[in-house]
């Protein structure tokens, strides 16, 4: 069997090349692709240089708000979780929310008490867990500033955002994933 297993996070490509790595041992052992996804996902949450997980930026208020989503192929299942706080992996969550409910979607405070029952019975899914750091803290706040005073943004932000990204973020409560 080909497989092939794709991945975006520009512009920091070492830490794609070992989420990937990750997925395709798991392939190689013969592990299901479903697995190999999420643990791939899981990589890239756990890397703080992505938007994603650990690196989460946060929103006007100061929160850090994710999504996550999954779907198998062969059965067209699915499962998904947004506006989520809390959990170090909402890629874990989304799984479990395919694989053991008869829901597809769940968000805010429901799925994070989903995420608080099963941390019971799962030690790899991690809840009452905070995101946010002195960084991500700092770049809200001069991107803030820098919108106040009609400053150059682009110069502020990091690379990893983009101007429409960091509108949707700072202005829209209670968004679901921005498509970048």
């Amino acid at each position: 069997m080909t497989w092939c297993i794709m991945a975006n996070g520009r512009p920091i490509r070492d830490g794609l090349e070992a989420a990937v790595a990750k997925g395709a041992c798991l392939l190689k052992e013969g592990e299901s692709a479903i697995k190999a996804v999420t643990e791939t996902i899981r990589a890239l949450e756990d890397d703080p240089r992505f938007d994603a997980g650990t690196g989460c930026d946060l929103n006007l208020y100061g929160l850090v708000l994710m999504d996550a989503s999954i779907m198998d192929g062969r059965t067209l299942n699915g499962g998904g979780v947004g506006a989520v706080s809390g959990v170090k992996n909402p890629i874990l969550i989304a799984q479990k929310v395919m694989d053991t409910t008869p829901h597809v979607f769940l968000v805010g405070k429901y799925a994070e008490d989903y995420a608080k029952t099963l941390s019971r019975k799962y030690p790899e899914i991690v809840v009452d867990y905070d995101a946010s750091t002195f960084e991500t803290r700092e770049r809200l706040l001069k991107a803030i500033k820098a919108l106040v005073e009609e400053a150059p943004v682009e110069e502020i932000l990091s690379e990893k955002n983009s101007m429409s990204a960091l509108w949707f973020k700072l202005l829209l409560e209670g968004r679901l994933n921005t498509i970048q």
